[in-house]
């Protein structure tokens, strides 16, 4: 039994007693009417045997289970296309939960002061003489919920390690190091917290209250650790294993190994082993807190 058949079975009883939002009804509709006579069809026919085949459309939503299989591909194979033949590093920046009600209300511009902030930051230690001294090369990607579909925004950054001097050569990263976690953290947070002022000033409505609540208590300042996810973890280089394994990252870094450890333990054996960790022990991930 498929969503859509769930819906279809015990969505009337559901809706007889809640009312959804706008947009969760229109993705709703949209499942329940996919490859279905209400969305219309086509037919084939086969130019040899002369057989044909009623097909009926899809709905195309990003939601639907049934759809977007074919531009998920088409965009996994466009990123790996992009990918260049060194280490990569996997970063995470993490917005507070006091933050969720003004997300919930301004969306898109809350979304571009985050990669505004993340973008800026990886650039701007990149620059750094003491780090690279170069042009970074990465891609972020947005997520906004957790595993049980509560809001939790965070942005997964793939970073290239080294960057593209003004010389056309590239500098490679130090093995297993990438920047210092807690002044990445802290750059980031002041970046974001500087645009979300300038923002407020101009745009914002002050009907958006930043404070949601008592919520669930699990962050308190800008981009602070989840509590599933490693704390303080130093930037890692990915296992090298080719261009498919990094390139899939990109589509399901959400469930990359989930680790906690001590940040003092973490950071002595950073500076000792120079940041190298075993590939057995799975991919590990950096939340900017």
């Amino acid at each position: 039994m498929g969503l859509a058949d769930i819906l279809r079975r015990f969505g009337p009883a559901y809706l007889a007693t809640h009312d959804l939002p706008a947009a969760k009804a229109k993705v709703w509709r949209a499942i329940v009417a996919c490859r279905t006579a209400a969305l219309g069809g086509h037919v084939e026919a086969c130019d040899a045997c002369g057989s044909t085949r009623h097909v009926y459309h899809s709905c195309r939503n990003r939601h639907c289970p049934l759809c977007q299989t074919r531009a998920k591909e088409a965009w996994l194979a466009a990123r790996r296309r992009e990918l260049l033949p060194v280490p990569y590093f996997h970063l995470v920046f993490t917005l507070p939960h006091d933050l969720n009600r003004l997300i919930g209300q301004r969306p898109r511009a809350i979304y571009e002061l985050l990669f505004g902030a993340v973008s800026a930051t990886l650039t701007e230690f990149a620059a750094n003489p003491r780090w690279l001294g170069g042009t970074p090369a990465f891609s972020l990607v947005l997520h906004t919920w957790k595993q049980d579909l509560g809001r939790h925004v965070h942005v997964h950054a793939l970073v290239a390690g080294g960057a593209l001097l003004a010389t056309g050569e590239w500098a490679k990263a130090a093995s297993g190091f990438l920047f210092p976690v807690k002044a990445l953290s802290k750059v980031f947070r002041g970046k974001f917290v500087e645009a979300l002022n300038g923002e407020r000033a101009t745009k914002l409505s002050d009907e958006a209250e930043l404070a949601d609540g008592p919520g669930d208590g699990e962050h308190d300042s800008v981009g602070q650790t989840p509590p599933d996810r490693r704390e303080g973890d130093a930037p890692k280089r990915l296992p090298s294993s080719g261009a498919e394994r990094r390139g899939r990252l990109l589509l399901v870094v959400a469930d990359l190994a989930q680790h906690r450890g001590d940040l003092a333990d973490d950071e002595r054996e950073a500076h000792e082993h120079g940041g190298e960790h075993d590939p057995r022990q799975g991919e590990q991930n950096l939340d900017a807190d």
